[in-house]
């Protein structure tokens, strides 16, 4: 039967920790290295979308400014809302709402 001291078991554990504390190490920085580039792809992701919902954001501004004449205006209205008669107006009505005070009352 062997005998351990304990010299030789302080000698084994440097033996088993600092090879597994390598590997730990080595796990992290592959981990973080996999973390850096998934975050990396959906930043590039976003930035493609915010870049054509502004280029999408600039042709309906440079629609907006070609059609701005109140007859090219009335034409898409007319288009767009074609269940109202033509006698029949818009009105807009404006409600009074009462305040806060008022309804703690």
């Amino acid at each position: 039967m062997i005998e351990w001291t304990w010299i030789d078991l302080k000698n084994n554990l440097k033996l088993m920790i600092f090879p597994s504390l390598f590997g730990f190490l080595f796990f992290l920085n592959v981990w973080q290295s996999t973390e850096y580039n998934r975050i990396k792809r959906e930043i590039q992701k976003v930035i493609s979308a915010k870049e054509s919902l502004t280029k999408k954001n600039e042709e309906l501004k440079i629609s907006i400014l070609t059609e701005s004449s109140s007859e090219k205006v009335d034409r898409i209205f007319e288009r767009n809302y074609r269940e109202v008669q033509p006698g029949e107006k818009w009105k807009i009505q404006t409600l009074i709402l009462p305040s806060n005070k008022e309804l703690k009352k």
